[in-house]
């Protein structure tokens, strides 16, 4: 079932990245992001390494979306994941 949804992700303008038992991990243009959810990405600028933190790559703020039509039977939510804090 994972192959038949990174098909679908991909013809959405979705690039599976990695996979797991149930959960697949995509990257995507922002274009295409804006194109598929109507939305802006927000973008993270690079946290420089602090007194408690080893800080944080850029990246994307958090974000649940909508899970499109052609994936609603095999996904139940969408998310953008922000980069990790490095401890």
């Amino acid at each position: 079932m994972i192959e038949k949804v990174k098909l679908i992700a991909s013809e959405l303008g979705l690039i599976p990245s990695s996979e797991g038992g149930a959960t697949l991990s995509c990257r995507m243009s922002e274009d295409a992001f804006r194109t598929l959810f109507g939305k802006v990405p927000v973008r993270l600028a690079k946290s420089p390494v602090s007194k408690s933190d080893s800080g944080r790559p850029p990246g994307y703020g958090a974000m649940d979306l909508p899970v499109h039509e052609k994936l609603r039977d095999f996904v139940e939510c969408v998310s953008v994941i922000p980069p990790a804090i490095r401890m």
